[in-house]
């Protein structure tokens, strides 16, 4: 990689990003894109952020752009009747305290982020980003999940479950 193509952010850029890994905020998602013009063109700074999760972002996603996203999903765990308990099979059995699986729901933050190349960005757009994506999502620490979306059926809610 040149030096020419090594990718700096904004500050704003660590600062959405520590909002969203943090659960007690209500900021949960950003949208960032590379500078337009030839001084700030490896640049890359937040365009949109916000509250919500998927679907809130879904329309700031541009179709002639690339850009990146870092968001934070809850993911549910119930497992509720997954397993039965025995019945006591003694009198100190009863007294022992025991826990049946399902008894909670975990609730858990996850961090993914993904880069999106609209399908009507120029193809010498993505080919120049696709060598910076590894870059950008260095960044974005914590994420349990990273891919390039080239459409926004790649990015539905059942690809993340």
């Amino acid at each position: 990689m040149s030096k020419g193509d090594k990718v700096k952010f904004t500050k704003e850029v660590k600062e959405k990003w520590e909002s969203v890994l943090k659960d007690d905020e209500t900021l949960n998602w950003m949208i960032m894109e590379f500078g337009e013009d030839r001084k700030h063109k490896n640049r890359i700074h937040v365009t949109d952020s916000g509250e919500g999760g998927l679907p809130h972002l879904i329309p700031y996603l541009d179709d002639k752009k690339v850009q990146f996203v870092g968001l934070r999903i809850t993911v549910v765990e119930d497992a509720t009747g997954d397993e039965e308990i025995e019945k006591p099979k003694t009198p100190e059995d009863e007294t022992r305290l025991s826990v049946k699986r399902g008894d909670t729901v975990s609730l858990r933050p996850r961090f993914i982020s993904f880069a999106y190349f609209g399908p009507e960005a120029p193809g010498f757009q993505k080919a120049k980003r696709a060598n910076q994506v590894p870059q950008v999502f260095k960044s974005m620490n914590k994420t349990v999940a990273r891919w390039i979306a080239y459409d926004k059926s790649n990015i539905a809610e059942k690809v993340f479950a």
